[in-house]
């Protein structure tokens, strides 16, 4: 498979497993929610609840014996919520961070894309930017091998 077909793979694995979460069920209050791939997708217009998947700069490690790349490719999930009430704006927040970081950490391996995932960092729930927006994020590291 060409890098480009694999890392597009991965990406949609990711979207398509957060797809599957019913946060409705969860909470009322995420029944409108939107979930978007790729950092320019946040910027959009975009009326929340919206839980944000996108992808950071890869670390590639050589092993002298082998052609095989080593790659580490860093995944994040941003919740961002609007809400009036501080500590709701927090709870829902958190509640999209940490369920769609369970949901792609139950998956160890994104439907067969990468070797393994994992949790790598958290970022609890604040006040963000604008008045009454609060955000959680969550971050992990996709690892597989790559031959050039």
């Amino acid at each position: 498979m060409k890098l480009h077909e694999r890392l597009e793979r991965i990406e949609d694995n990711a979207l398509e497993i957060l797809e599957e979460i019913d946060f409705a069920e969860i909470d009322d209050d995420l029944q409108h929610l939107e979930i978007v791939k790729g950092k320019k997708a946040i910027g959009a217009k975009l009326k929340p609840p919206v839980l944000a998947l996108y992808f950071g700069s890869a670390t590639i490690d050589h092993n002298d014996r082998s052609i095989y790349e080593k790659w580490t490719y860093p995944i994040y999930v941003l919740g961002l919520v609007v809400d009036k009430d501080p500590q709701r704006g927090r709870e829902l927040s958190t509640i999209l961070a940490t369920e769609a970081r369970e949901k792609l950490l139950s998956d160890r391996n994104l439907k067969k894309s990468v070797r393994d995932l994992k949790g790598t960092s958290f970022t609890p729930a604040d006040e963000r930017g604008q008045e009454n927006l609060y955000s959680a994020g969550a971050g992990m590291e996709a690892r597989f091998e790559h031959r050039p």
